[in-house]
């Protein structure tokens, strides 16, 4: 009787401890890809699938990435980034996409990136060490054009993907304007210099206002439905935003200018008083100039 109840207390000790770590949630990496070059201040998107392989459901799964000089994932790696997804269910998978700026910090050099998955149970830590290696990166030493620069090219792009969004509608070519270039310019420095955005400027002048203060011509000739009539004003689009990821417009990468072209022109072509500027018939000149204030760049279109 003794030895039977013995037997007994040691079997159910057995499957407790087999049940017990057997309940973790175990989320595993099953395969990822990543940019083969960047650089620091340049973004890296990396892609990774991973699968709640335990037996219970994960809690908010953490997906950090690192970079190691070697692929035993050295002492001595550098954490990139890390991001939240929702809870993963015993069973389930999941593909994800992660972009974000390699620090500063990182020198150049090869790297191997690892990406490492944690879905612990709140109050519970899972006791799997779920970081894989994903692939080799290089990363450069290439330099960062200045914002002026920058900023240049953006509005060069807005220019381009302004025409563009006119050659679909088939409208004519928009001309570039040097005095409205200017009257953008004067505006979209004043806005990013207070972090502001309005058609009035501190003086109390909208568009036509500031291009009258500066003796522009604002009256124009101009046939619709076969009629000549005038056409007397200056219209203007506006818009300021950040970089990275922003909500509303994804992910918008700080290095690319016609990324951040792109992400103006898709917000005024989802707005009617901006899509109606852009896409006017009796518009023939346009003038854009982009500033940055702070962490967002300011925008001004002027059409006449």
């Amino acid at each position: 009787m003794h030895r039977l109840t013995l037997r007994v207390i040691v079997l159910f000790i057995c499957m407790v401890c087999i049940g017990s770590a057997a309940t973790y949630p175990d989320v595993v990496v099953l395969n990822g890809t990543a940019d083969a070059e960047t650089a620091p201040g340049f973004p890296l998107a990396v892609d990774v699938s991973f699968m709640n392989n335990g037996t219970r459901d994960a809690g908010i799964i953490t997906v950090s990435a690192w970079l190691s000089l070697d692929e035993e994932f050295s002492d001595g790696a550098l954490f990139l980034f890390a991001y939240q997804f929702s809870p993963l269910s015993r069973g389930q998978k999941r593909s994800v996409q992660m972009i974000d700026v390699i620090p500063p910090s990182v020198a150049p050099g090869t790297y191997y990136l690892f990406v490492e998955c944690e879905g612990k149970v709140p109050g519970e830590e899972n006791p799997d060490d779920n970081r894989s290696l994903i692939s080799q990166i290089v990363v450069h030493d290439w330099d960062i054009p200045s914002e002026e620069e920058f900023c240049t090219e953006i509005a060069a792009w807005i220019f381009l993907l302004t025409n563009e969004q006119r050659a679909e509608h088939r409208l004519s070519e928009l001309e570039w304007d040097e005095e409205l270039y200017s009257l953008a310019d004067e505006h979209a420095i004043e806005m990013a210099r207070y972090r502001y955005m309005d058609h009035v400027n501190k003086a109390g002048l909208d568009a036509t206002g500031r291009a009258k203060a500066r003796g522009l011509e604002t009256r124009k000739e101009v046939v619709v439905d076969g009629r000549v009539g005038v056409r007397d004003g200056i219209a203007e689009n506006l818009a300021f935003t950040g970089t990275g990821h922003v909500r509303g417009s994804g992910y918008i990468n700080p290095a690319v200018p016609r990324a951040v072209a792109t992400a103006f022109i898709s917000g005024w072509m989802k707005s009617l008083g901006h899509r109606q500027n852009i896409l006017e018939p009796t518009i023939t000149h346009l003038g854009v100039s982009v500033r940055k204030g702070g962490k967002y760049y300011y925008a001004a279109q002027n059409f006449r």
